[in-house]
């Protein structure tokens, strides 16, 4: 930052609020443009580019956009999980045709799964289809019996 730019301080009620409207725009969206996002929050440009640069804003924003991405991919890993687990109960079906899309379709997932796992968290990951596997193991022996 320039020397005869002043650094943002949250000093009055109005500012606070500005500053953390400006924040939730720019980390809400990230392709949103800096123009727009300092028209929405009634700023001018320069301004906008003047608090970008300041340290305290900065920081601001980026713990509001790691909370969005976090939010979003505990949603992603929340329902690729259900999606796991409802593939496996459809490994259990009487289709043999049904069955080999939905084995090919849990392998195709886990790959693209794994590819952006850490080491750690790829035997997390497979310990968790192994769980899966045999639960659905479990209950497709639970239901013949039942059937004979």
């Amino acid at each position: 930052m320039k020397n005869n730019e002043q650094s943002i301080h949250f000093d009055s009620k109005a500012e606070k609020i500005i500053n953390a409207e400006l924040a939730d725009l720019l980390a809400e969206n990230f392709k949103l443009l800096i123009l727009a996002a300092a028209q929405k929050a009634k700023i001018s440009r320069s301004t906008a580019y003047r608090w970008l640069d300041d340290a305290l804003f900065s920081a601001e924003l980026k713990k509001r956009r790691d909370g969005i991405l976090n939010n979003a991919m505990s949603e992603i890993k929340l329902r690729s999980t259900n999606a796991a687990a409802t593939l496996s109960e459809i490994l259990g079906c009487d289709d043999n045709r049904v069955r080999r899309l939905a084995a090919k379709d849990l392998l195709e997932a886990v790959e693209d799964d794994f590819r952006y796992l850490s080491p750690e968290d790829q035997e997390t990951r497979l310990d968790q289809v192994r769980n899966q596997h045999k639960r659905a193991a479990e209950a497709r022996r639970r239901a013949k019996k039942q059937k004979g």
